[in-house]
């Protein structure tokens, strides 16, 4: 009974710390529907402020400082006054609680990581994870405390019966952690080779490239997709977010535009906060289409997530690239509603739908093998980048080289190339001429041939 007062408070203070830790930064996001959002709410509400952190802080370590303190003074009675004299009882005295403490710290590490890499994904916000994790610590650190008390007061017998337990919880906990993915690699094969990507830029000084050496080739290394797709797809386990991240990757270096909406789908359906933010930034790129559309619906479904005003500024923005502009409309009052919405004017939405005929027909030279990639650039100023939010399509040149873009709605693009890599030295691209720009008077541009040197 002297122990049960404080681990009871140990155990709440830790669950508060490690639930706060894994709570969403802001629900003016996507944010699925569970029913412990009350709970990330109150949460919110507390952090969004200084003087809130300051309270939770002061809070939580006025209650788990006082708490050690107690269980320490506990074990102080409990030794009384048959404290040895010798270094040697004194070490003796004090091996029970040390295994004790050790093994507290292990199964505490296997229930933290089962929680947020296999139950309980990251921004869940389900109401279990702290009950099961506070159950947890209560259980582990009640037992700690009782062995290092039999332990100290003579009680061997009782002791080391309750060491065998945290023995057998610590050994089925790592064995359950182990099973359930932690720890374990994703045991994809290590790139060999590496691709050679070119960004044809503008700069004031006139057209540019910016070239990246980067892993793996995509042209020649086996490909980790579908394995990486298997196991983000089974049972979900400590590697289900790691391959996740690693197929997302894999799709935006391999250019497969239809793979990487299918990959973040799937990532969005598996909980993950990242993929629904890449695949809104994503459809308010690619090329309209019913597929593109068709993705766009399943991010807007208030019965599945709870919207804020920046989500929904994002789902408006992708409407109306898409050309949906009733449906762009309807998110942008959203998404100025409420007091924290995005003020009145600000939200600049495109007026989208491809062009007619909304073409970009090109050659490429002095490649034997390559792909050739567009991408938007929404502000002029903005950097060329190979992300996921500006990828537009992506296409292999035919056997003459030739290669066209289709589909496409008003605005500034810029090409990339990636090409085996290829011989040391300068790399340059002949012909490039800068930034594309199509518009409703130039819907369809032919580019001057593009040759690649190796100098």
């Amino acid at each position: 009974m002297r122990t049960t007062a404080p681990a009871l408070a140990a155990a709440a203070a830790l669950t508060a710390m490690a639930f706060s830790s894994r709570l969403p930064l802001s629900p003016d996001h996507l944010l699925p529907r569970r029913g412990g959002y009350f709970l990330y709410l109150g949460a919110w509400s507390l952090f969004s402020s200084r003087l809130g952190r300051g309270v939770f802080t002061v809070v939580t370590l006025g209650v788990l400082i006082p708490s050690a303190v107690l269980l320490c003074l506990a074990l102080w009675r409990a030794v009384g006054r048959r404290l040895p004299s010798s270094w040697n009882g004194k070490a003796g005295l004090a091996l029970g609680p040390i295994i004790a403490l050790v093994l507290a710290m292990r199964l505490w590490t296997h229930l933290f990581d089962m929680a947020q890499s296999v139950w309980f994904p990251y921004a869940s916000m389900s109401p279990w994870e702290p009950v099961l994790v506070f159950a947890s610590l209560f259980l582990i650190i009640g037992l700690a405390a009782a062995a290092s008390s039999a332990w100290v007061e003579g009680r061997r017998r009782r002791a080391v019966v309750l060491l065998g337990v945290l023995v057998v919880m610590d050994v089925s906990g790592a064995l359950l952690a182990y099973s359930s993915g932690v720890g374990r690699p994703l045991r994809a094969e290590a790139p060999r080779g590496r691709t050679l990507f070119i960004i044809l830029t503008e700069t004031e000084k006139g057209p540019d490239r910016d070239a990246y050496l980067l892993a793996p080739d995509v042209f020649s290394d086996r490909d980790p997709r579908p394995f990486y797709e298997d196991l983000a797809s089974g049972r979900r386990d400590a590697r289900t977010l790691p391959a996740l991240r690693a197929l997302y990757e894999e799709e935006i270096k391999r250019w497969d535009v239809e793979g990487l909406r299918r990959a973040l789908l799937l990532g969005a359906r598996r909980g993950d906060a990242l993929a629904r933010s890449l695949l809104l930034s994503h459809l308010a790129a690619v090329t309209p289409s019913p597929e593109a559309s068709q993705a766009l619906r399943s991010l807007a479904d208030e019965d599945a997530y709870r919207i804020g005003p920046v989500g929904a500024a994002a789902i408006a923005r992708a409407y109306a690239h898409l050309g949906d502009a009733a449906s762009a409309s309807r998110w942008a009052k959203k998404a100025e509603s409420g007091p924290s919405g995005v003020p009145e004017g600000l939200l600049d939405l495109e007026k989208g739908a491809a062009l007619k005929p909304g073409r970009i027909s090109g050659i490429l030279r002095g490649a034997a093998r390559a792909r050739v990639a567009l991408y938007r650039k929404r502000d002029p100023a903005a950097p060329y980048l190979l992300d996921v939010a500006g990828l537009v399509a992506s296409a292999p040149p035919d056997a003459k080289g030739r290669f066209s873009f289709t589909g496409l709605p008003a605005g500034r693009y810029y090409l990339a190339l990636a090409l085996p890599e290829g011989p040391r030295g300068e790399v340059s691209v002949l012909g490039h001429r800068g930034d594309i720009l199509l518009d409703a008077r130039r819907p369809a541009l032919d580019l001057p041939p593009l040759a690649v040197k190796f100098d």
